[in-house]
């Protein structure tokens, strides 16, 4: 049967929401078992750099550049001053190792640069030269990831205490292995609606056993697999593609069946996937900050990661101002 082009756009907002459920259980290493949060890491933020491939569309307006970083950047500042305020850890040098950001400050605030950075560049290298070269120039960029993290990144995951040569500004360096993952959305969207449109039970138990032989591989100790963006950690040039990739389509299918199937649950599920900045920014304060009082498992973790942050994100489309500081919608004619 084919598949409506509203369809495969829920699929994806499904898989976003997948997504994100990954990164809130994968921020609390004290309710999941280690080896669980280091399968997530395997694909959860490089998932999310392909799906921002895959929706996006080359611009040749002279303004896309100043509005995206507007888009980007106030929310950015504002859902900061909004966590200084609700944790009360407001200082100078807070502000300026947010400033500086990537390794120097914790949490998720290395993501906003690094996603804005890569569209900017994306966007850049697509309007200034063929695919052949862009293809090209992101390999070269893939080599060089891979050099920096065998041979100068710290091993270590105390990423706050690294040396401050290793602290590159705002992760800088990440766009060396975001752009090649952004690419790949990119440019395999026809191979991504393919595989939305042929999506079945029998490829999700296909694709399931392969990632389930990963994982399994993984915890028997045979293969011993390692990936974080974050820290800049990626060591196999091969891996670092294929599995992202495998697990990214087995999340596809699994969210294409759920958008066929079980419609209603499927809304749902794209409401939050269509909403995964706000989520981002405020689960691991709102949850921080319930944690001081009260006890609770990784279930309500989910639930107050994202239920809080969704009506805080509705609040905030109720009103221009509140919608220019925390959704970055400019209003017409300002830019």
């Amino acid at each position: 049967m084919e598949i409506e082009e509203k369809e495969r756009f829920e699929a994806i907002d499904v898989m976003k929401c997948i997504l994100i459920i990954f990164v809130i259980v994968g921020h609390n290493p004290n309710l999941v078992n280690g080896n669980i949060q280091r399968i997530i890491y395997w694909f959860h933020m490089p998932l999310f750099f392909i799906v921002g491939g895959y929706l996006f569309k080359s611009n040749h307006q002279k303004s896309w550049s100043r509005r995206t970083t507007l888009k980007y950047l106030i929310p950015y500042f504002s859902y900061f001053a909004l966590d200084c305020l609700l944790q009360r850890n407001i200082s100078i040098n807070n502000g300026i190792k947010f400033l500086y950001g990537g390794r120097m400050y914790p949490g998720v605030y290395w993501f906003i640069p690094c996603m804005l950075l890569t569209l900017l560049i994306f966007h850049w290298l697509n309007r200034n030269f063929s695919n052949k070269t862009n293809l090209l120039i992101i390999l070269i960029m893939y080599i060089a990831a891979h050099l920096e993290s065998i041979f100068f990144l710290p091993y270590d995951g105390d990423y706050l205490n690294w040396n401050i040569i290793y602290q590159i500004p705002l992760n800088l360096d990440i766009c060396l292995i975001s752009i090649p993952y952004f690419a790949i959305g990119y440019y395999l969207k026809n191979i991504i609606l393919k595989i939305v449109k042929k999506s079945n039970v029998i490829s999700f138990f296909a694709i399931s056993l392969i990632c389930l032989a990963f994982i399994e591989l993984n915890l028997s100790g045979i293969l011993f697999y390692k990936l974080n963006m974050k820290l800049g950690h990626y060591y196999n040039f091969i891996l670092d593609i294929l599995i992202p990739v495998i697990f990214g389509i087995w999340i596809l299918i699994t969210s294409t069946l759920i958008s066929k199937f079980i419609s209603k649950f499927a809304k749902m599920l794209s409401i939050i996937g269509m909403n995964t900045l706000p989520i981002m920014y405020l689960h691991i304060t709102i949850n921080g900050l319930i944690l001081r009082k009260i006890n609770y498992g990784i279930l309500m973790y989910i639930v107050i990661g994202i239920i809080p942050a969704l009506i805080f994100n509705y609040i905030c489309s109720k009103n221009r101002y509140l919608e220019i500081f925390f959704k970055g919608k400019m209003p017409n004619g300002i830019i």
